[in-house]
């Protein structure tokens, strides 16, 4: 899962190892959507949110004088970004407490659909009796600290399951690790041994790039396995709404 999240998932208990996408969300169901936006929109006065994703583009949510949009909050986690943006964009008063609320309750509303989709759309699925684990990846520009925060969240958003459960959580790799190992299963067989892979992956809040090269092609779709990182990966809090931001100062 990325943020703004893309839900990807398999199912290798039934000997289907096919990667499918969520593509069905709230507010959007007569479309095929493969992310959803991360927006909620919070009535004034309440700590709980009214809408989220899509759902949060309709009239009545977009009534400001109703309605608190909050919205391009994945950078701020990280609260060296935060400082930073106060400067621009986000309110002067804003704490981390406020941006990891964001987060959980963005979350939560995540996690339920992925819940509701899952089992509805397989047979003799009891969820809460299934193996389960989720693959997170998560940006370059955050330090390790930042990375285990949101590791926390993603188990009070309900990631981790109810007790006794099986469901498990992995932070596995960097959204440019990820798109690298994307591009090669989205086009077997193109990479040959020693070929160095240069990866930008320029999204809505953050730019990262990533330098690797193939170190083995036994099968067609490579994993990170089979990629060595040849430099220090690279990102910047710069993506699209950033990137429109800085050419408006300019």
């Amino acid at each position: 899962m990325l943020i703004p999240p893309g839900v990807a998932y398999s199912v290798p208990s039934q000997g289907n190892d096919q990667i499918r996408w969520i593509q069905k969300w709230p507010g959007r169901a007569q479309a095929n959507e493969n992310k959803v936006p991360t927006t909620l929109a919070y009535p004034h006065g309440h700590d709980k949110p009214s809408s989220w994703g899509f759902k949060t583009e309709s009239p009545a949510e977009q009534s400001r004088e109703h309605r608190e949009i909050r919205e391009w909050f994945k950078t701020l986690l990280d609260p060296r970004n935060l400082e930073r943006e106060k400067q621009n964009y986000i309110a002067k008063d804003t704490t981390i407490a406020d941006v990891r609320h964001w987060f959980r309750d963005y979350l939560t509303m995540l996690y339920d659909h992925v819940k509701l989709k899952l089992s509805a759309e397989m047979p003799n699925f009891e969820w809460t009796a299934a193996r389960v684990e989720f693959l997170f990846s998560v940006p370059t520009t955050w330090n390790p600290q930042t990375v285990e925060t949101f590791r926390e969240i993603v188990g009070q958003a309900g990631f981790t399951g109810p007790a006794n459960s099986t469901h498990t959580v992995t932070i596995s790799l960097t959204e440019p690790e990820a798109a690298a190992v994307h591009t090669s299963t989205a086009a077997p067989g193109i990479f040959k041994e020693g070929d160095v892979l240069v990866v930008c992956d320029a999204g809505g809040g953050t730019t990262d790039l990533s330098v690797l090269q193939v170190v083995d092609t036994m099968v067609d779709a490579l994993s990170l396995k089979q990629l060595k990182q040849l430099d220090v990966v690279g990102g910047e809090n710069i993506g699209s709404a950033a990137i429109d931001y800085e050419f408006e100062k300019l």
